[in-house]
């Protein structure tokens, strides 16, 4: 994103606008999709069988969302990142109480999971957009998030948002009159890194800066390593945590950083 801010400049241009925040409002998440069905086929059971009805609802109640962190990684370990900010699990239920009064169901699960991807996931993005942007010296502006094109996005009814399986329905029917069919159409592309550019950089917490923070014994190190290696996300967390720790809190370099993970890859 950096190369492409830079890119940008280069050409000459010093305002950009993005798309930022039109998959919350508009329902283009793939996540928002699978909760709906979730909640759809929960609560669609339930009605048809009352003794699972308790189960059922606690399963809910308890992980909402698709994507929450405390239902897509169960290892003890990678709950860390729950437990560190409490908030960002709460939120769920607090939303879903406050749109009580909405129906279906499953309406009520999608509503409430757009709302908390504004805060939760949308948040980090639109910080880590304005960083890499001036840095180019470029300015991103996101018009998707204008108070009026946010309230009309809210208000749409969930029928105008998503149909079976396509997300941003009533978006891409107004762009569609607008853009060639095919970018309209196109699959979404984000800038995902290869998931072996990490392999093996775990090395680097053994005996770094997470290991005396979280005050790891040799043997938690030796059981707990392992597994946040096997797992991207956990991998990204705790490794970037060290880089970052080794940096501000050691105060080594950060060439001598990047040259001790060079050497962990090999």
């Amino acid at each position: 994103m950096l190369l492409m801010a830079r890119a940008a400049r280069a050409d000459g241009f010093t305002v950009a606008l993005t798309g930022e925040g039109s998959d919350e409002i508009f329902g283009g998440y793939d996540w928002f999709g699978s909760t709906r069905r979730r909640w759809q086929r929960a609560l669609s059971i339930q009605r048809r069988v009352s003794s699972s009805r308790r189960a059922l609802l606690a399963d809910l109640t308890d992980v909402p969302f698709s994507n929450q962190i405390v239902r897509r990684e169960r290892d003890a370990h990678l709950r860390i990142a729950a437990t560190l900010l409490p908030v960002e699990e709460t939120r769920a239920r607090d939303l879903l109480r406050r749109y009580a009064k909405l129906s279906p169901g499953e309406d009520r699960a999608f509503l409430a999971h757009s709302l908390d991807a504004m805060r939760r996931h949308l948040g980090w993005i639109l910080l880590r957009h304005d960083r890499l942007g001036m840095a180019a010296s470029i300015e991103a502006r996101v018009p998707f998030l204008s108070n009026r094109v946010a309230d009309v996005g809210f208000h749409l009814p969930i029928s105008a948002k998503i149909r079976g399986r396509e997300g941003k329905w009533a978006l891409k029917r107004v762009a569609a009159k607008r853009l060639p069919r095919r970018l309209v159409t196109a699959k979404k592309k984000g800038f995902p890194i290869p998931g072996g550019h990490h392999v093996g950089t775990t090395e680097i917490l053994r005996g770094g800066v997470v290991h005396e923070l979280l005050r790891w014994t040799s043997e938690a190190a030796a059981d707990l390593i392992p597994r946040i290696e096997a797992d991207a996300v956990a991998r990204t967390y705790f490794v970037g945590l060290e880089i970052w720790a080794r940096i501000f809190v050691r105060g080594e370099r950060p060439d001598a950083v990047a040259e001790r993970l060079l050497a962990a890859r090999t």
